[in-house]
């Protein structure tokens, strides 16, 4: 930002379905930092969401069976995916995010859709729907106001989500595509945010 500029105001904000990017704002030593989150929820209570480009070493296959859920997919290539760390709140809590199909003007999309019950895990074990999807322990929240400060201080960048980015990337890629999407790339940006 040159002299005189003001960060622009972040009240308002609606971020339900984005993507937040962490920025070098955010210190090495927090939780959050490098972090890609899928915001769930964003109203003037707060905020939820889950990061999806830190997988957690516990595969879902080990929730499965403390569930009592028989994975029939395929090769067992669910019970067989690394579940991620959501974030710090509730960490013994699931959440899932999900890819789904849906009709607009005559168009099948792909969107993205949530759930905190395990009826979403027992239709995925039983192979009744080809969806893809992050399994995640624990989530990341935000008091009242608390995410809009955290954007107003340059902490986080948001863009739109794109199932291609949480579905069909690599983890570790997630956070520089995303990125990408605002036409830039994170080193460039560890040079210049926070610079006036």
């Amino acid at each position: 930002m040159t002299d005189g500029q003001k960060m622009p105001q972040a009240t308002g904000l609606n971020l339900t379905g984005k993507l937040l990017i962490a920025t070098p704002m955010i210190e090495n030593d927090s939780i959050f930092h490098g972090s890609l989150v899928y915001v769930i929820e964003h109203d003037s209570g707060g905020a939820a969401g889950i990061i999806v480009n830190k997988p957690a070493k516990t595969k879902v296959s080990s929730l499965l069976s403390e569930l009592d859920l028989e994975d029939r997919t395929p090769g067992h290539r669910f019970g067989k995916a690394k579940m991620f760390f959501g974030g710090p709140v509730l960490p013994n809590n699931v959440l899932i995010i999900h890819e789904t199909w849906r009709q607009l003007g005559g168009i099948k999309a792909r969107t993205i859709a949530s759930s905190w019950t395990i009826e979403k895990l027992r239709e995925i074990c039983a192979n009744e729907c080809q969806e893809k999807v992050i399994v995640a322990i624990g989530y990341s929240g935000w008091g009242a106001g608390q995410l809009e400060n955290e954007i107003g201080s340059n902490s986080w960048l948001h863009v739109d989500a794109d199932p291609e980015i949480l579905f069909d990337t690599k983890p570790d890629q997630r956070l520089p595509q995303a990125a990408a999407k605002l036409g830039f790339n994170l080193e460039s940006l560890s040079h210049h945010v926070g610079q006036g």
